[in-house]
């Protein structure tokens, strides 16, 4: 090959990659293209499918600026919709714990079991608090004697996630496994009222 043949190549070359350089987009800005749609996709609320794509952009553009963003969008996500689980299910969950906590100042101390709960002695029972159960969830009320103490559980049917709330008053979101983890503790009497199950330990 000439030499004025191998400047011409070099030339083509060197003009090539300049085009490609100038007319393709690089990793970050596709990975930021992509963001910018995924996040549209979450303010119109579609959560679930603005995690999808923020999870396929992570999985494609892995070390970019919009990579890291999108975890942090995922996280935001979560959050909101553990914020908006529990508020979905905060007014029922204090309803139970107005009756529990009731019983508790009328008695002297919390029901151990449903059978003390629905003794008569208090002006509501089990089925009462069954009532408050809204359609499409499930509750549990976990006695617990040991410390004088209640937990309810509220989840819905194939859900990813639970709502948890103790006597106090705390109410927090749980994963699915943690909830199933939770209500299966070993030796617990399962007594189901409509919607709500409850949990005590065996008499005896």
């Amino acid at each position: 090959m000439s030499r004025q043949n191998i400047v011409i190549v070099i030339c083509v070359v060197v003009i090539t990659g300049l085009v490609v350089w100038f007319v393709s987009p690089n990793r970050e800005e596709m990975a930021k293209a992509d963001l910018d749609v995924a996040y549209k996709v979450e303010q119109a609320g579609q959560s679930d499918q603005a995690v999808t794509l923020y999870e396929k952009l992570i999985a494609e553009y892995a070390g970019t600026k919009a990579a890291d963003l999108a975890a942090d969008y995922i996280l935001r996500v979560d959050h909101y919709k553990e914020r908006k689980l529990i508020q979905e299910v905060r007014k029922n969950i204090e309803r139970v714990a107005l009756v529990m906590n009731g019983y508790r100042e009328m008695m002297g101390a919390m029901p151990a079991s449903i059978g003390q709960l629905d003794s008569g002695e208090y002006m509501f029972d089990s089925d009462y608090i069954a009532e408050i159960v809204p359609e499409g969830y499930t509750y549990y009320l976990r006695f617990e004697p040991a410390t004088t103490s209640f937990t309810v559980f509220s989840v819905r049917t194939y859900a990813d996630k639970a709502v948890m709330s103790d006597a106090a008053g705390n109410v927090m979101a749980i994963s699915r496994s943690d909830f199933e983890r939770e209500i299966s503790q070993e030796g617990l009497e399962r007594i189901t009222r409509g919607r709500m199950v409850f949990l005590q330990p065996p008499p005896g």
